[in-house]
């Protein structure tokens, strides 16, 4: 099977993905790149390039607002 976007995301950021979120979260993301062009997380208002997954909370915290990343 081959690895999805966010798994090597995860991976990228010493990350894991949090199952629990997985399917809600990417729904989301898939969403909002359908209608917006870019995977802007579905928990924020904002659609800001700081809020393009992985935003910028997650790259330079280490935390994910959504909880995709754990």
């Amino acid at each position: 099977m081959a690895e999805k976007w966010y798994e090597r995301v995860a991976k990228q950021f010493g990350a894991e993905v949090n199952a629990e979120m997985e399917t809600t979260i990417t729904e989301g993301l898939s969403r909002n790149k359908a209608l917006y062009g870019a995977r802007y997380c579905p928990c924020k208002l904002q659609r800001t390039p700081d809020n393009i997954c992985p935003c910028k909370e997650f790259r330079e915290e280490g935390h994910c607002h959504c909880g995709l990343f754990v």
